[in-house]
């Protein structure tokens, strides 16, 4: 549905060398499927976004709809593919002279339907995000989450097989974030549209999405199915953003007397990552009628991710030093990843 290849960005430079924006990247979304793309400030994100309708014409690289490239129509031709996509923004967009049925109605204006074929797409649209009793209210009469409902609305307006997101709740309160990636799960699900979004919330990526990519300065470094993504993470990016989405942290005290390397005394401090059915099953009884292995749990926290459940627990490993390295490979053994933070003192768990 919508592939990128070998797409690079650059932009002139007034004290010389070009800025690099995006970096030979290669990305494949299938029809159907919700794809998001994660990053901090600067990675690149919302110029990735932009090259896939060619608001951003790429500096090099191809852009297949379908398996027509972009980048190499002409202006005409390149206005009738992009009536196949639509796009919502983080601002919203909308006229403030205009009600909520004419800034739905705006794109169908342009493609020349009569009044009466505008009204019963405009109503079919205000039905499907819940503006059916808002109609004639004006943007200032909005709030945030119904603001960005239109701007969906009139995304849709021209039935586009895309719709292209960029960062879309990241102006919106939690409550409201979850309402508008609700409908634009069930949108997905109800119109088999494809979905590509530009976030900086890993929550936005945990809640709705069936893949996706971090970015990291222009380059993609990793990318996966958002389960995995989530359980199995390999770049310390990637760690660290999945990780402050299962807010599950060391406390201060403990952190400050975490050691790199073990001592006599010592033992090891692990975070384990159970995926699925995994994560209900009691690993921690077999440790230790099998290895003699108790562990102490400091945290964990279940989540759902894409319909499954992942649990994260940080916790100690106490008994023989041998015991505890066959413990752990007991543990990798059944298919829970087991990550050493670090070796503390057992005492210093009690105190912190």
């Amino acid at each position: 549905m919508i592939e990128l290849k070998q797409i690079h960005k650059t932009y002139p430079n007034k004290n010389g060398a070009p800025i690099i924006a995006l970096k030979g990247i290669d990305i494949k979304i299938e029809k159907g499927e919700i794809y998001g793309v994660m990053g901090p400030s600067g990675a690149g994100k919302s110029t990735l976004i932009r090259t896939a309708n060619l608001l951003e014409k790429p500096s090099s690289g191809s852009v297949l709809i379908d398996g027509v490239d972009l980048t190499t129509l002409n202006t005409e031709a390149l206005r009738r593919e992009r009536r196949n996509m639509g796009m919502i923004f983080q601002h919203f967009n909308l006229l403030s002279s205009r009600t909520v049925a004419r800034n739905i109605a705006l794109p169908l204006e342009l493609t020349g339907l009569s009044r009466k074929e505008i009204k019963q797409r405009v109503d079919q649209l205000c039905d499907l995000t819940g503006l059916s009793t808002r109609q004639n209210a004006y943007p200032h009469e909005l709030s945030g989450g119904q603001k960005q409902r239109v701007a969906i609305a009139r995304a849709l307006a021209t039935s586009p097989k895309i719709l292209l997101s960029d960062e879309a709740t990241s102006s919106l309160d939690p409550e409201t974030t979850r309402s508008i990636l609700e409908l634009l799960r069930g949108i997905n699900r109800e119109l088999k549209l494809t979905i590509l979004l530009i976030t900086h919330e890993m929550e936005v990526i945990k809640r709705i999405c069936d893949r996706a990519c971090i970015l990291d300065q222009g380059s993609l470094i990793e990318e996966a199915p958002v389960i995995e993504l989530f359980s199995r993470p390999k770049t310390p990016l990637a760690k660290k953003f999945v990780l402050s989405s299962l807010h599950i942290d060391l406390p201060e005290a403990l952190e400050a007397q975490l050691l790199k390397e073990p001592t006599e005394l010592s033992v090891p401090l692990v975070r384990l990552t159970f995926l699925g059915k995994k994560a209900g099953e009691p690993v921690m009884v077999s440790l230790l009628k099998k290895f003699n292995v108790t562990t102490n749990i400091l945290q964990a926290q279940l989540n759902w991710v894409h319909q499954a459940s992942i649990g994260v627990s940080i916790c100690e490993l106490l008994g023989q030093r041998e015991a505890i390295v066959q413990g752990i490979q007991f543990i990798q053994s059944e298919g829970i990843d087991v990550e050493i933070l670090g070796y503390v003192n057992p005492s210093a768990t009690l105190n912190s």
